[in-house]
């Protein structure tokens, strides 16, 4: 149903131009290049176009993340109306992308090679195909079918969607490049999609638009399988409207991109996957570590009628004991849906709401959208009036319907505007933080629901077309310095994105429907955002719009809670409430759903280590198995999710489903994550009554909580359960992460404590490093993958050890995390095997002793025979 909808309300290659005329493009257009020279870190060379000068030049250069950057430059007859990625820091870090590293040229007759410190570049001067190579292994070739076009800026008619018309101010203004990779190669990123993580081969577009898993897109993807040593990259530095063509050949895989504006411009990398998430986070921006409630279990509801109704929410949570930490307040609290308002029907006492919550230490977040109504009487409206702060379209703000009615939107990509929009929430509480949704942006009514192409931004002097989709990347911008000035932590949820978004930030999926198949596809796009440098993000449990089933329900509640960094049940007016305690009268749900909550807070040490070491490495919080183990045929898997590197968790999401099919990747040990059960590929039992399958990676350390807890407040005091599961040699090694969860001081050495254990030899080392008071205490201690001769006995008074068929559990101990030490056994394997080999040692001296006596008394014995025999004879 979602398909069709989609295909009444937005158009496909074949309903655009620029597209349509492009794509499948057989004929190479005929570029040369000439005058080709390295000079000053950059290589340049004039672009030629059926053997006369074009006007257009190409720069080649490497920047100092490892990366090259391909520009083409334009005259400005054609680049003044174009977007510049340089505009200002909103996508990429420009100092970084602007440095240089030393390259290498040289003219080799029919080709020009350019030698960087990581790559090999040769360049075909007659049909500009270009073959990137790394440590003499091919990994990718631009242009190698003549596809890279641009358009001249010739005029074009204009079209009509839906019964409205687009205008083409600057003529035909597109541009094209293709890319080709080893004909096996699996193709990753282009987030957000319905698609699987893995891209399909065909045709599909990447443009901002109001509808599930559309709203905003990160143009880097790379290839990846178990034969590339490497993975070759490409960001797409160009937020204009984007289609791509995948197409498999007998020899390659090619990708083509189409923009319909902006420049030819991206940036090539070439690295294992983890180094290139590191590089690619690098230039665009890693996610700043959020506050620790941001783990806890949210609830939210668009249709929350009152205040009298969410505090009775409230109450019943604390009535079952059921953890919680985040309120979210849809448009159902605002002053006729205008952001920054309050409905005076809504609350009968706002201040005491408020209050109530932050004495109990809750946090809500309040919708923010930026829909200005259009109405004298409304402030934000009148101030963008005022200061000339609104979209145009033919030189006046551009109005359409959107929740408030008639509205106009602010002009984020100026920096006035978004310090304009900063002082919007200067009064807002430290515990109240902002969520920036419709931001694609949702203009009802207008063509393809929202903003125009041929609208209008930055005083009237470049097109949407041009900016479209970085909307809500300069809001969430704005949005961001405002609440990062604050005394804590930032926190923003916002719905359209695109590279760069991460450090504002956290997305979402938007609005999916309880469908199985949006429970699946949400792994996906999971795992998606976090290989497109985006790792906090998350889906609205148990789907946003249409009533879901108890089933599908409970299952989205095991997704989410070992999964999602965003663990939030939210739903559309439209369906029935869903809060957990609801489901008492089905036991079986009931006490999966709350199974499943419980957990999330018990692995919290687990996942706030993830989720600092995501913010810290730019590495993914999420990953498929390939990431971890690229050399294995574990490519095509792409719902068994590893966390932090070392939780596997793999989920039912097939309805009526009790069991799982589960992979072991590599070569490592895999343990059950609560029985210490050694993992087996096959089928597992996973009942509804059961937790979700999970598994713990042999030579990891990590930590859950010892007990449940009501809040992460909780949980940041609570005693921990380390969780030791050993490799083959019998050892492993861990990091804990802990802060006082909300303050910025973790930015310095002495404002978060970074433990690090080890076990080995039978042994604990603990160090910690940094302010160690905010370590947590260990009570106990459970080891998976020992034999009986391997159990420990460590030297600890009242120390109780029990062991089991796959697990030691050794309690009654108060180990401070906080405090460098070594906790030893009181005999380490080390201690005895010296034992034992000085057992030999005198085993052997023993043997060679008595065989010594014996021998003597042989000899003695034969005497004695031989002299009696003689004296006989006498």
């Amino acid at each position: 149903m979602l398909s069709v909808f989609l295909s009444l309300c937005f158009r496909e290659c074949k309903d655009m131009r620029f597209c349509r005329e492009n794509i499948n493009k057989t004929t190479p257009v005929a570029w040369s290049i000439s005058n080709p020279q390295v000079n000053s870190q950059i290589f340049t060379a004039d672009l030629n176009l059926n053997g006369v000068s074009s006007g257009y030049s190409v720069q080649i250069y490497e920047i100092p993340t490892g990366g090259v950057r391909f520009r083409v430059l334009m005259p400005e007859s054609q680049s003044s109306y174009r977007y510049d990625i340089l505009h200002d820091d909103l996508i990429v870090n420009s100092t970084l992308l602007t440095a240089k590293s030393d390259i290498e040229g040289k003219d080799d007759g029919d080709h020009y090679t350019i030698k960087t410190h990581n790559f090999e570049i040769k360049i075909q001067k007659s049909n500009f195909a270009i073959q990137i190579a790394h440590d003499d292994d091919n990994y990718m070739n631009l242009n190698p079918d003549g596809f890279m076009f641009i358009e001249d800026g010739s005029a074009v008619e204009n079209e009509e969607w839906d019964g409205k018309i687009e205008t083409f101010p600057h003529g035909k203004t597109a541009v094209g490049m293709s890319f080709s990779f080893i004909k096996d190669a699996y193709l990753t990123g282009l987030h957000e999609s319905t698609s699987s993580l893995n891209l399909p081969d065909g045709e599909d577009r990447r443009y901002a638009r109001d509808a599930y898993s559309l709203y905003g897109y990160v143009p880097f993807f790379f290839a990846h399988h178990k034969n590339l040593k490497k993975s070759p990259a490409v960001f797409w530095m160009n937020p204009s409207d984007l289609t791509f063509s995948i197409r498999t050949k007998t020899d390659s895989r090619d990708v083509r991109f189409i923009s319909e504006g902006g420049f030819i411009d991206f940036v090539v990398f070439v690295h294992d996957i983890d180094d290139l998430m590191k590089e690619y986070t690098t230039l665009t921006g890693r996610a700043p570590l959020p506050p620790a409630w941001t783990l806890g279990y949210q609830q939210s509801k668009w249709g929350y009628m009152n205040q009298t109704q969410v505090e009775e929410i409230f109450s019943n949570f604390s009535a079952e004991n059921i953890p919680w930490d985040v309120i979210w307040l849809d448009i159902d609290h605002l002053d006729r849906k205008r952001p920054f308002t309050f409905s005076d029907k809504f609350f009968y006492d706002r201040e005491k709401f408020f209050s109530t919550l932050k004495q109990q230490n809750k946090t809500i977040i309040r919708i923010a959208d930026p829909h200005m109504a259009v109405s004298d009487d409304y402030l934000p409206y009148k101030e963008c009036i005022d200061h000339d702060y609104f979209v145009k379209k033919e030189d006046v703000p551009f109005k359409a319907s959107c929740w408030p009615g008639n509205s106009s939107w602010p002009d984020f990509i100026r920096s006035d505007v978004r310090k304009w929009w900063s002082s919007k929430f200067t009064d807002w509480a430290e515990n109240v933080y902002p969520w920036n949704d419709m931001n694609e942006v949702a203009a009802w009514e207008s063509i393809e629901g929202t903003l125009p192409k041929d609208a209008k931004q930055l005083n009237n002097t470049i097109e949407v077309r041009e900016v479209h989709s970085i909307y809500g990347l300069s809001m969430t911008k704005g949005t961001f310095d405002s609440i990062n000035s604050r005394r804590f932590r930032p926190f923003i949820l916002t719905r359209s994105f695109f590279a760069g978004s991460q450090k504002y930030a956290w997305t979402w999926s938007g609005d999916n429907s309880a469908l199985w198949e949006h429970l699946s596809q949400s792994i996906d796009s999971l795992l998606t955002s976090n290989l497109n440098g985006q790792p906090f993000t998350g889906s609205d449990v148990g789907g946003f719009g249409s009533n879901t089933t108890k089933e599908l329900l409970a299952r989205w509640y095991q997704v989410g809670s070992l999964i999602y960094p965003l663990f939030r049940e939210h739903s559309a007016n439209t369906t029935e409430y869903r809060e957990p305690y609801l489901y008492k009268n089905d036991s079986d749900i009931y006490s999966s759903i709350l199974r499943s909550i419980k957990e999330r807070y018990r692995v919290f040490p687990l996942l706030y280590t993830s989720m600092e070491r995501s913010s810290r490495k730019g590495i993914p919080f999420a990953a498929p198995l390939f990431y971890h183990y690229p050399e294995s045929d574990v490519h095509s898997i792409s719902h068994q999710v590893i966390v932090g590197g070392q939780l596997m968790v793999v989920p039912v999401l097939r309805e009526g489903s009790d069991s799982v099919f589960v992979t072991k990747p590599g070569e490592d040990e895999w343990y059950d994550f609560r029985t210490g059960e050694p993992l087996v590929t096959g089928t597992h039992s996973a009942k509804i009554s059961e937790h979700v399958s999970a598994f713990i990676k042999g030579g990891s350390i990590s930590a859950i909580l010892s007990e449940d807890v009501s809040s992460i407040s909780e949980s940041l005091k609570s005693n921990v359960t380390l969780i030791i599961s050993v490799d083959d040699d019998k050892e492993s090694e861990g990091e804990l992460y802990y802060d006082d969860g909300q303050s910025f001081d973790y930015k310095t050495n002495n404002g978060s404590a970074r433990i690090s254990i080890k076990y080995e030899d039978k042994q604990i080392e603990i160090k910690c490093k940094g302010e160690c008071q905010y370590a947590p205490i260990c009570d106990q201690i459970v080891i998976y993958g020992l034999q009986n001769k391997d159990v420990p006995h460590f030297k600890i008074d009242g120390i109780s050890t029990s062991v089991y068929d796959h697990k030691v559990v050794i309690s009654n101990i108060r180990v401070q995390l906080g405090q460098s030490q070594s906790i030893e056994s009181s005999i380490s394997n080390k201690t005895r095997n010296i034992i034992i080999s000085i057992s030999a040692v005198f085993g052997v001296i023993f043997i060679i002793f008595i065989s010594f006596i014996i021998q003597r008394q042989l000899k003695k014995n034969k005497a004695d025979n031989n002299y009696e025999s003689f004296a006989d004879e006498k």
